[in-house]
């Protein structure tokens, strides 16, 4: 669930992890790059997804 919050890139970083319950950005970022060996940023990056938001589809 959360590489494809990420992915999608609607929400700030700082966003996520308060919906996700974590007290700050920090706690949440450190399990990311325990788990995939990647900063979200680097995630984000790597694997940003090609869906447009409902505004931006023509």
């Amino acid at each position: 669930m959360l590489k494809r919050i990420i992915q999608d890139g609607f929400h700030s970083f700082s966003h996520i992890s308060y919906i996700l319950d974590y007290s700050s950005i920090n706690p949440l970022s450190g399990q990311f790059k325990q788990e995939t060996g990647l900063s979200m940023s680097e995630y984000k990056t790597m694997f940003q997804s090609d869906r447009k938001s409902l505004d931006k589809i023509v």
